[in-house]
């Protein structure tokens, strides 16, 4: 199985990078962006197709993580809290057995 994943991520690897490559002059292409600021003016500026992907997709994946800390702490803390409720009704029952056990042989000892 861990061939099977190997072989299976290169080809994906090797596809993405023969699109890449065959589209290169399309990934090269300068794409201008003007921003009217009304009281600053005009902001203009120009970027290749290639960084503005790298741009967005950096973004998604900050995007992404940020969206899923939340839950992740959240489950973590869950996680913990149960944990010590575990310890804490174990750490009980251990603190009560012996009592119990002593008790329990005590009629038994007074019946023999």
């Amino acid at each position: 199985m861990r061939w099977f994943k190997l072989v299976f991520t290169v080809i994906i690897l090797g596809l993405i990078a023969l699109f890449v490559y065959q589209n290169l002059p399309v990934f090269a292409q300068s794409v201008s962006f003007k921003y009217d600021l009304r009281y600053l003016g005009n902001v203009e500026w120009k970027n290749s197709l290639c960084s503005l992907i790298a741009i967005s997709a950096g973004f998604g994946f900050l995007v992404g993580i940020l969206l899923m800390t939340k839950p992740l702490m959240g489950a973590r803390r869950r996680a913990k809290e149960a944990r010590q409720a575990a310890a804490a009704s174990t750490a009980s029952v251990a603190s009560r057995e012996p009592a119990a056990v002593h008790a329990a042989s005590e009629p038994a000892k007074q019946g023999e």
